[in-house]
């Protein structure tokens, strides 16, 4: 999953997929653009399903 959370950060131009924020350090994320489900049963780690983003980024207020 680093590898490919690496991969999604250049590919982002290392910016946040929700936020936009610059990535400034290693506390960025993987993020399921559609849920994975329950407990993680239906795991969809591909890559066109899972966005980098900053922590800040996925908190939703």
């Amino acid at each position: 999953m680093r590898k490919l959370l690496n991969w999604k950060i250049i590919e982002q131009d290392r910016k946040c997929a929700i936020c936009r924020e610059e990535f400034t350090d290693d506390n960025d994320v993987p993020d399921h653009k559609d849920p994975k489900g329950m407990g993680g049963a239906w795991r969809d780690d591909e890559s066109d399903n899972v966005q980098a983003v900053v922590q800040r980024g996925k908190r939703v207020d």
